[in-house]
């Protein structure tokens, strides 16, 4: 392999010799870390220091052979056959397939896990806890005025939270190519601020309907709510509830309660709606994600 830096060569040989090559210049390699990763982040630093930079090259210009040298010139002219034999065997190959890259994206990740399996371990642990939390709230839940309105909602508001702030994972590629993304401690704040918004204009913090006009409109891009929204439905409608001394008087229903919500729910499109705006708020955000993707401006 060879690795150049701002156009001088700083490396040409051997795969299993990067890393030890690269180490006896002052470049440790982590005992978890990717060793692509570690090569970008050898050659980022090297470009943001020139006496390094000159100093691998001229070492490379010491040891480099002139393969050209090797190269044998036949005099005699080459016939169209030969031409055309070059020319396929020099043919470049087509690039790969979304497929295939999604393939080898999701091998890499893999082993990413592999290489740091405490982190790969607490991830599954929490999401093992979580899901007993919620099985256990959900677990036997009583028909009842109180406590079992009460404990449905809360159960909703917990699953709707741990889904949406289990998402902020998705900032680790953005903390580990922090030379990529100079504004990280900008953005850490920013979607904090943003998902604790959203989440306040659920439904379960506030009345929505009693909140300043200029302010209700945040209602209509809170994830929180839309989440909710569909849980909740899907949880209330046709449900009876009684008081709970153990009597036959069930004063209340599911569908009362989501009236009092203010949530409709007559037909199949009052529950796929959410979903709907879930969709179109997802596309939305993964566009706006590709587009500061191709805007920023990559160090060389």
């Amino acid at each position: 392999v060879m690795f150049m830096c701002k156009g001088r060569c700083v490396y040409h040989g051997s795969i299993k010799d990067v890393i030890p090559y690269f180490a006896r210049h002052g470049y440790q390699c982590e005992p978890y870390e990717n060793p692509a990763d570690y090569v970008l982040d050898v050659l980022i630093d090297v470009s943001r220091k020139p006496e390094i930079l000159i100093r691998l090259n001229n070492l490379y210009n010491i040891t480099h052979v002139d393969l050209s040298a090797l190269v044998h010139r036949q005099d005699s002219s080459i016939n169209h056959e030969n031409i055309e034999h070059e020319r396929r065997k020099y043919k470049v190959k087509a690039a790969r397939s979304v497929g295939a890259e999604i393939f080898y994206l999701s091998q890499r990740t893999l082993r990413n896990a592999m290489r740091n399996p405490a982190l790969a371990l607490s991830q599954t642990l929490a999401s093992i806890i979580i899901g007993l939390l919620v099985g256990l709230l959900f677990y036997d839940l009583k028909k009842t005025t109180e406590p079992g309105v009460q404990n449905r909602l809360g159960a909703i508001f917990f699953i709707v939270i741990s889904q949406i702030f289990s998402n902020l994972t998705a900032l680790e590629p953005l903390i580990k190519e922090r030379v990529l993304f100079i504004h990280v401690a900008v953005a850490l704040i920013v979607v904090i601020l943003v998902l604790v918004i959203m989440m306040m204009f659920s439904g379960f913090l506030i009345d929505l309907p009693s909140v300043f006009i200029w302010l209700s409109w945040i209602q209509w891009i809170s994830a929180f709510r839309y989440a909710s929204n569909v849980l909740t439905i899907n949880e209330f409608q046709g449900l009876i509830f009684c008081l709970p001394n153990q009597t036959d008087f069930c004063p209340m229903t599911g569908d009362e309660i989501l009236d009092k919500r203010g949530l409709a729910h007559s037909n199949a499109w009052d529950l796929w709606k959410n979903f709907f705006a879930l969709t179109v708020m997802a596309l939305l955000l993964f566009i706006l994600a590709y587009i500061q993707l191709i805007r920023i401006k990559k160090p060389k």
